[in-house]
């Protein structure tokens, strides 16, 4: 029987005697064991590797896949990942072309996908989802720096190896559909997490990644996509990722950091979205540190008015087209008879049509245009309460412009009023416009701490006033506390039109919490390149706090420049302060790391091409005796001599890193006898090409020493203080091991010490 064309694993029944099989199939070496998963391209199989005797994932193409140009891009891009030695993104091993059709073989890991965590959980944690970012946005930038875009991020293309370790998968594979599909007029990507900008065939960069995480990250926290559409027509998607999104509008119980974070992320702009991978991964970093300390949790339940008839209309609605939505409906449908009661039926229309305009203007950050909207309601005299709200939030409008004193004079106009009723039913709206302007007029800094809201359905709203005026008045940490507080709060019945004002609030926290993550970020920089990267955000930070992030950005500046001189000087006489270091080996140009990510102790090191990673870190800390120890700044363990193997088990040793003799039996000592002469302790290997480990930092034992002496401008050799054997790179490919050899002035001998 015939099954050339038959999928591998297909079952088929013999049309001679009827007996049922199943197609084996070899694809060069890779024996094909079982289907992980099929999609439109082709399918990924578990296949065992004849040659090395692994198994591996293995990824087949349909034969229909791909012209040759695009085969030979694919090989590219296949081989560039391959070169990419990152815990975060999933090794490619080999490609090649079998039976007709293109496969890549890669590490297999089978612990699931973030797209089934997600069906299973419904939200995600935010605590791992902050920790999936982290590792992801990293991978990204480890293939960003090696020329790599991925064009395709998405939950099934995040794979898990454990509980806490994802790694992205993927890359260069969206070259393929994308012709497919432009003859039908869509995109290619997964339409809920495709960026704005490919929509309109703008060319892509990494920011386009940044924005397809952030979209992935959305899903996982809010259990939906920030965008549902029932197709990926451009029409569509055009008009739906042309909208403003707001994560805590799906997802109140996430913190605000996080919020901050995956909303910028999501920024159709790529401009305003993160412009390195450093800064997003240290901002999810702070999102996550201070969730886990306890000081970023969600800041309450929020409403989000959203009917049924609304989410067929829309397909869906983010937190600010809810928040105008109801403003148009609810003013401008239900309030439109109590605005203007005995109006002719045309001018009812435009005031309430002109009412609407106005909060949008403030909800969308417009401010200017809500002015001109709300004088024209206050100049058609609306029944109270509208002609005072008219003016109040027409005053909101002016401070939030800039003009100030015209802002006083609306409050004042409403101050000057009175209550306008005396009736039980609107006693609370009354005392809450006079308590309210009574505080706004005043000269005085508003404490978030002495004040409470109005009694009221309305009362809350306060807090937005009081917050616009601290703002202003440059009492930042005071009106972020109001406008957190004017978040929280929930307007039900005839107040929940002001629902549709929290955007406002919610852009000035997030222009806050910008500069409050790069201050800290500054506060907390201890590595030269955290440094760096601190002065980065404080000079990206906008809007009303931009002058107080460039004054603390100069000191800022200032204090790094001081440091780096001093560092570079330090280098020069060939000294090495504390710090945090890569080690770049002469001959190989490879950064020395710790093998395999591992955080064991006895674990080697080796040499691999540098991508930033943590593993390929280093402390060097200062001694006695001119000597230093070398701990990994990952795993924390420090550069050392491996142990005795007669005397114990050398991938395992002690937890103190000290070697042990392996105890016998001894009888009883005879007090008359002699003293025996004490065992002396074992000591570590010192025969020459002994490979490098790393161990638990362990201060008292030798072979943790190392003496650095510089040989020309920054490379140093680096030899142990126990038998002054130098560290040697063996090897010039990935993965070279590091052993002890005495030193004869080699290149593999020297390494390039630079200060991160």
């Amino acid at each position: 029987m015939d099954v050339t064309d038959v999928e591998p694993l297909s079952a088929v029944v013999c049309p001679t005697c009827g007996a049922p099989s199943t197609v084996s199939t070899m694809i060069d070496h890779f024996e094909l064991v079982d289907m992980l998963g099929h999609g439109g391209m082709g399918a990924v199989y578990k296949a065992h590797d004849t040659s090395l005797d692994r198994m591996v994932a293995l990824k087949l193409l349909k034969k229909s896949s791909g012209t040759p140009e695009q085969i030979k891009q694919l090989e590219t891009e296949a081989a560039i990942t391959a070169s990419i030695n990152h815990p975060h993104v999933v090794r490619v091993f080999s490609t090649g072309m079998d039976h007709g059709r293109f496969y890549i073989a890669m590490e297999l890991v089978e612990k699931g996908t973030l797209d089934k965590l997600i069906e299973l959980q419904g939200r995600v944690a935010e605590a791992q989802v902050l920790e999936v970012g982290i590792q992801i946005a990293s991978g990204l930038r480890a293939a960003h720096e090696a020329g790599l875009i991925h064009r395709d991020v998405k939950p099934g293309n995040i794979l898990f190896t454990d509980a806490h370790t994802s790694k992205i998968v993927d890359f260069g594979l969206a070259i393929f559909a994308e012709d497919e599909v432009k003859v039908r007029g869509e995109i290619w990507g997964t339409p809920y997490y495709v960026a704005p900008e490919k929509l309109d065939q703008k060319p892509e960069d990494f920011r386009s990644d940044i924005y397809s995480l952030g979209g992935t990250l959305f899903h996982a926290l809010a259990g939906r996509p920030p965008f549902e559409a029932e197709n990926a027509s451009l029409v569509a998607l055009k008009h739906l990722k042309s909208q403003a999104v707001s994560l805590q509008a799906f997802a109140p119980q996430v913190s605000s950091n996080t919020n901050y974070v995956i909303n910028r992320t999501l920024n159709k702009d790529p401009e305003k979205r993160y412009q390195s991978y450093d800064e997003l991964i240290e901002h999810l970093e702070y999102a996550l540190n201070e969730l886990q300390a306890g000081r970023g949790k969600a800041e309450g339940k929020r409403v989000v008015l959203e009917t049924e008839q609304e989410k067929k209309a829309m397909g869906v609605l983010t937190f600010a087209m809810i928040g105008v939505l109801v403003v148009l409906l609810g003013v401008g449908v239900l309030f439109r008879n109590q605005i203007f009661s005995g109006s002719p039926e045309e001018q009812a229309k435009k005031g309430s049509a002109l009412m609407a305009e106005g909060v949008s203007g403030l909800a969308k950050s417009e401010p200017a245009s809500a002015v001109t909207s709300l004088a024209a309601v206050a100049a058609q005299k609306p029944k109270q309460p509208w002609l005072n709200w008219a003016d109040m939030l027409m005053g909101l409008a002016q401070i939030a412009s800039g003009h100030r004193q015209e802002g006083m004079s609306s409050f004042q106009r409403v101050e000057a009023r009175g209550p306008y009723s005396k009736s039980d039913a609107d006693k609370a709206t009354a005392d809450f416009f006079m308590e309210t302007t009574r505080q706004m007029t005043s000269e005085h800094v508003i404490d978030p701490k002495a004040v409470q809201a109005p009694a009221g359905g309305a009362g809350p709203a306060a807090f937005l006033f009081y917050g616009m005026k601290d703002w202003e008045a440059g009492a930042v940490d005071e009106a972020a506390d109001f406008f957190r507080r004017f978040r929280q709060a929930e307007f039900t019945g005839t107040d929940a039109w002001l629902e549709g004002l929290k955007p406002m609030a919610t852009d000035y926290v997030e222009e806050y919490t910008a500069y409050q993550m790069a201050a800290d970020a500054w506060k907390g920089a201890k590595t030269i390149d955290q440094k760096r990267t601190a002065v980065k955000q404080l000079r990206a930070v906008q809007g009303k706090l931009a002058p107080k992030a460039q004054e603390l950005a100069v000191t800022a500046a200032a204090e790094l420049s001081k440091v780096e001189k001093e560092r570079s000087a330090m280098l020069a006489q060939g000294k090495i302060p504390d710090g945090r270091y890569r080690l770049t080996n002469r001959k190989t140009g490879k950064a020395l790391e710790v093998e395999g990510h591992s955080h064991d102790d006895g674990h080697k090191v080796q040499t691999y091409s540098y991508n930033n990673g943590g593993n390929q870190q280093w402390r060097i800390i200062p001694q006695d005796n001119g000597t230093y120890m070398l701990v990994n700044a990952e795993g924390g363990k420090a550069l050392s001599l491996p142990t005795n193997p007669t005397t114990l088990d050398h991938h395992n040793p002690p937890s103190n890193g000290k070697p042990t003799a392996t105890p016998t039996p001894t009888p009883k000592p005879d007090p008359k006898a002699p003293k025996p002469t004490p065992t002396p302790t074992p000591k570590p290997v010192t025969d020459d090409n002994t490979q490098a480990q790393q161990s638990n930092v362990n201060k008292a034992i030798p072979w943790q020493r190392w003496r650095i002496e510089k040989i020309e401008n920054n490379y140093f050799k680096i030899t142990s203080q126990l038998d002054g054997k130098a560290l040697t790179a063996k090897g010039q490919d990935n993965g070279a091991a590091v052993i002890q050899a005495p030193y004869d002035n080699a290149q593999e001998q020297q390494w390039k010490i630079e200060g991160l």
